[in-house]
């Protein structure tokens, strides 16, 4: 009796989940098959231009559809199926409506086109084409008399192509010329048309719109082409007049220039030759116009007004600068007459000389007229200026006795301070020796020159009581002139004495070193010597004197300079000596490095810690401190280049002795391609080395050594790859301690390669890479026996629910599954198996839910099924199988309730293999749904990674061939590729942009989705894309795992990263082969119909 619970219960299970499959399932099917129908109607609707006919019920329509497939989206199945419906109804009706009113258009068209040929003149322009639309328009009335519209419409198109073609040249020729009178409409705007001759513009645009009516929508050709000729003419006449009216206007214009040119002056007295061209070129320009040469006219007319403008400034431009030369010339006489010379008078001249510069202004920026009313009005003024000379005279002699006591004064003090001494010849330069030998005489000249100046002052005080004031002031100030010249020749000494000195001194400091360290400032101070004594030779000795003081600051910066570029040359060989002493340059060269130091120490000595020389000191200090620093920088890049030579050899010897302990170790039999790379570059660096390319050398020995390195390690490596791929297979979890063991022999032999016993190495890391793969095999196998346990467990738990009378076959072919394979299980295959106890995991785990306390559940879903199949008019052909399989179903359940489970379980199948048909359809296409949803989330999950999916095996080969001592090997962990070779090669950059996701990242959600696309259920008939479904999502989880392995890959050996790269791209090959094969079928209109009308409700299928 608890038994027959069990199997009671679990029929309900079974009934109810498959009621809730098929009724989301069915209401969608019919609604989209509804849909479809009235979507193909709505098309053929807008052929027939229903949108124009109708366009209310045509938006109806479309509401409906929408409304129905809004409905169906929202699995509102209730509303979506008769909304469905009823928009195929609507479309059907609207269909036949809009057919009848296209055809009865077309036919009104036809008639139409006939005129169009008989006013074009058909019967002659092409008899045979014509007759063919005559017989075809004749046979179109017929049709519409018999209402075969399809037919109408097809006759009217042809009629519409045989008139086209019929009419096509002489349509071409109108659009031509259409455009062609329009092209002349812009021609005429272009020459002014509508301002100078509008009624010829009017009249063309006038025909140009008659043409256009013409040609479309009457298509008379024939009239159009006459109406062009008309136009074109009008157009021809329109311009011509229009340039005659713009030749007259521009013509006056420069006619009027000419005589407002000739009032001003043009021609006599002013610019004669410009307006003689102007002129001329006029008279021709008319001579152009009466012969009615308009076109040359108006090309050549706004040149020659530009001239004429011309012509207008350039005489009043001439007539400006001739009154500017006159106030000129009375300028020149007031000044020569020395006005400028007195106070009173000079105030006068200023004023003139003002207003010449105001007109000067006013000339230059092209005011002439201004320019000549400002000089007639300065020429009146310098007729006032020759006056009151009476009381400037005693003005000058008092002026006179001042600068004769002026120069006393100076004279007197230049003889205290030793002026006219004479300085040794080996402090003078040559150039300077004839003035300092002429100091003496000077100083007589001059005792003499003040003595006259005396006599002088006294005559013009008498030529002054003569009244004589011209010649009082001539006196006066000849007198002064003497004075200020004594001064001026006292200053000439100073600034000559000064130039001495500072000569002799920049000498001395250039023999010192500035001459070659501070040659810039040096020089600069030279050039200041002898821009001295350029002044001087000009006179001008005060001005000498003040540069002779900025020059000695100058060389006092010069001697700062010389110094600080001393101290820098010392510091900078101080730290080149600290450098070389870091480098361990100066232990390895003793003898040159105490020569350095010494050199370094002198030369600090000798410059010191104080400030520099005064300019007075006479001691060579600089130049000779300099020449020790640079003999120790010689000595220190001497030591240097030394020490560079034998790095390059101990790094040559230390790759010689890692070839020798590969060559003992056996590398040449187990890594006889590193070794031979090895020696390769070991031969390249001693090479370089006889080149005296040392530090080239010691770089190609370095890896000439790495290699060799490499090759011994050969054995260490491969144990150290085949423990990652223990522990990758969790090789911890479930031999911890043998892993342990295998890592620590990989450790030992690496101890044991590093103190020469290759034997003992080579064996410690054979034993470690083999223990590591028996961890690996261990593992597979342990990880695969414990999941078949688990699955064994829950296969019990289902047969005690009663899935064992309601699936006895399933259950027996899983039961039967599991134990083959956990029985025949291979740790070798573990790839394979595992993928056979995921899928048959999906089944068990199906299985356990598909229990008999769903029958009730299956059975009024059936019942719903049938319900709504009847209201979409199943009954009218399936009427007994919906009767049979109702009876069936009720049948059913009363078994159930009842206990009779057998009968009940053989009454369900009964009416469950009835509906299964349409059950059977709808599968297909969940079933398709489901997986282009899996096969879209597989896209997305590959293009985050494309930036490698998209490289090849042969991209990343190079990246991983070889050894990389600081770890530039491939790294395909997202967007962390670290390889030197990505950089150069451009990959790097791609790859940055590209990856957005990992390798584990990619890793992780393809193994989710490939659980996913293996719990998907297909009906019998799509069970060969399920096969095809699940080797994408296969292969893609496969090429996951070897994508993680990148991570790991300097790990591997060279042949293994080959393998592993390989392998990887060709899983995802086959993977896009499979996506490719899937999409292909889901797209096929013939793979997605569903009829729920095919005969298959009498198969015999299964109870799902």
């Amino acid at each position: 009796m608890r038994q027959f619970g069990q199997i009671r219960r679990g029929l309900a299970i079974v009934v109810m989940v498959a009621c809730a499959v098929l009724v989301a399932g069915c209401g969608k099917q019919r609604t989209q098959f509804s849909l479809n129908k009235a979507k193909d109607l709505q098309e053929k609707i807008r052929i027939y231009e229903g949108e124009t006919y109708e366009p209310a019920r045509f938006k109806s329509l479309t509401e409906t559809i929408n409304a129905a497939d809004g409905a169906m989206q929202r699995a509102d199945y209730a509303a979506s199926v008769p909304r469905a419906k009823e928009a195929v109804q609507m479309a059907r009706t609207l269909r036949e409506d809009v057919r009848r009113k296209h055809s009865t258009t077309l036919r009104d068209r036809s008639r139409q086109d006939m005129a169009v040929v008989r006013a074009n003149d058909g019967p002659t322009l092409n008899a045979q084409t014509y007759t063919e639309i005559d017989t075809k328009l004749q046979l179109l009335e017929t049709k519409y008399t018999e209402e075969k519209h399809d037919e109408v419409i097809a006759l009217a198109n042809e009629i519409r192509n045989k008139t086209n073609e019929m009419l096509e040249r002489m349509r071409q020729d109108a659009e031509r010329g259409s455009r062609d009178v329009a092209t002349l409409i812009d021609d005429m705007k272009r020459e002014l048309v509508p301002q100078y001759a509008s009624s010829y513009i009017t009249d063309v645009e006038k025909l140009l719109e008659e043409i256009k009516t013409l040609v479309t929508p009457d298509r008379n050709y024939k009239l159009a082409l006459a109406r062009i000729k008309d136009a074109m003419e009008k157009a021809a006449l329109g311009i011509k007049e229009a340039r005659k009216a713009r030749s007259v206007e521009k013509l006056k214009k420069v006619e009027y220039g000419l005589t407002e040119a000739k009032q001003l002056g043009a021609g006599s007295p002013y610019v004669p030759e410009l307006e003689r061209q102007c002129s001329e070129r006029y008279a021709a320009l008319t001579e152009k116009h009466f012969n009615e040469e308009y076109v040359v006219v108006l090309e050549n007319v706004d040149m020659l007004q530009q001239s004429v403008d011309q012509l207008i400034i350039e005489t009043k431009k001439a007539a400006a600068e001739d009154y500017i030369g006159r106030v000129d010339t009375q300028l020149i006489k007031l000044v020569d007459g020395k006005a400028q010379d007195y106070k009173e008078i000079a105030d006068s001249v200023v004023e003139v000389k003002a207003m010449l510069k105001d007109a000067r202004g006013k000339f230059d920026v092209a005011s002439y007229d201004e320019a000549k009313a400002i000089c007639v009005t300065a020429l009146g003024k310098a007729e006032n200026i020759k006056q009151r000379f009476d009381g400037l005279a005693q003005d000058h002699i008092r002026a006179a006795e001042a600068a004769s006591e002026e120069a006393r004064k100076v004279f007197s003090r230049a003889q205290e301070e030793g002026f006219f001494i004479p300085k040794p010849d080996g402090k003078v330069e040559d150039i300077d020796l004839p003035f300092e030998r002429s100091k003496k005489t000077l100083y007589e000249q001059i005792q003499s020159s003040m003595n006259s100046v005396q006599r002088n002052i006294e005559v013009a005080q008498t030529r002054r009581g003569e009244e004589l004031y011209h010649a009082a002031i001539v006196i006066a100030d000849a007198a002064q002139k003497s004075s200020q010249e004594n001064v001026r020749e006292v200053m000439h000494v100073g600034a000559h004495n000064a130039l001495v000195e500072l000569a002799d001194r920049t000498r001395h400091f250039d023999q010192d070193g500035a001459g070659e360290y501070a040659t810039r400032d040096i020089r600069r101070v030279q050039a200041e010597l002898n821009q001295i004594r350029e002044i001087i030779s000009q006179g001008q000795y005060r001005e000498a004197i003040d540069k002779a003081a900025d020059t000695r600051a100058s060389l006092e910066n010069t001697v700062v300079q010389l110094h600080d570029v001393t101290n820098k040359l010392l510091n900078a060989a101080k730290e080149q000596y600290e450098k070389a002493e870091q480098e361990g340059v100066v232990t390895a060269k003793p003898g040159k490095a105490m020569m350095a130091d010494g050199l370094i120490k002198k030369a600090s000595e000798g410059l010191g810690v104080s400030p520099p020389l005064p300019l007075e000191s006479n001691k060579i200090v600089y130049k000779s401190t300099i020449e020790q620093i640079k003999e120790a920088a010689g000595l220190i890049d001497s030591m240097r280049t030394e020490k560079s030579a034998e790095d390059a050899q101990e790094a040559i010897v230390q790759a010689e002795t890692a070839i020798g302990k590969a060559e003992a170790a056996g590398a040449e039999v187990f890594a006889a391609a590193m070794l031979s790379d090895a020696r390769a570059r070991h031969a390249q660096a001693q090479t370089l080395e006889k080149e005296a390319s040392h530090v080239e050398a010691a770089l190609m020995a370095r890896q000439a050594e790495r290699l060799a390195l490499d090759a011994l390690y050969t054995h260490v490596l491969e144990a150290d790859e085949a423990i990652a791929n223990a522990r990758f297979y969790q090789g911890m979890k479930y031999s911890d301690a043998a892993l342990a063991q295998a890592i620590i022999n990989a450790k030992e032999a690496r101890i044991a390669l590093g103190e020469g016993r290759y034997e003992v190495s080579h064996d410690l890391a054979k034993r470690a890479a083999e223990q590591a793969r028996a961890i690996t095999a261990f593992s597979r196998e342990k990880d695969f026996r414990l999941r078949a346990a688990e699955l064994k467990t829950i296969l019990t738990a289902s047969i005690r629910s009663g899935a064992g009378f309601f699936q006895p076959t399933e259950l027996r072919e899983m039961i039967e599954e599991l134990y083959s394979l956990d029985e025949t299980f291979v740790p070798g295959k573990y790839d394979d198996y595992n993928e056979k106890l995921a899928k048959l995991q999906g089944r068990i785990e199906a299985a356990v839910n598909d229990t008999p306390a769903a029958m009730e559940k299956v059975v009024q879903g059936h019942l719903n099924y049938l319900e709504e199949m009847e209201k979409l008019g199943a009954g009218e052909i399936a009427a007994y199988q919906i009767s049979t399989a109702r009876w069936a179903l009720n049948q059913a359940v009363m078994d159930y309730r009842a206990q009779r489970y057998a009968k009940s379980y053989e009454a369900m199948r009964k009416g469950v293999r009835l509906t299964q048909a349409v059950y059977e359809a709808m599968g297909a296409e969940n079933f398709r749904q489901d997986s282009a949803d899996l096969l879209e989330e597989l896209n997305q999950t590959m293009y985050a990674f494309r930036g490698f999916l998209d490289l090849n095996p042969n991209q990343l080969k190079p990246l991983v061939s070889g050894y990389h001592p600081e770890g530039r090997i491939i790294s395909v962990t997202g967007t962390r590729p670290n390889i030197t070779y990505l950089y150069e090669s451009g990959i790097q950059k791609e790859l940055a942009r590209e990856i957005q996701i990992d390798a584990s990242e990619f890793s992780e959600q393809v193994e989710t989705l490939y659980s996913r696309a293996m719990a998907i259920r297909a009906p019998e008939s799509q069970k060969h894309l399920q096969r095809k479904l699940v080797e994408a999502f296969r292969e893609a989880r496969l090429a996951g795992k070897l994508f993680q392995k990148f991570e790991i890959i300097e790990r591997f050996s060279q042949d293994a990263r080959f393998e592993i790269i390989d392998g990887a791209y060709a899983h995802i090959a086959k993977s896009r082969a499979a996506q490719q094969y899937l999409r292909d079928r889901f797209l096929r209109p013939e793979e997605r119909r569903v009829d729920v009308f095919q005969p298959m409700l009498d198969r015999n299928l299964p109870m799902r």
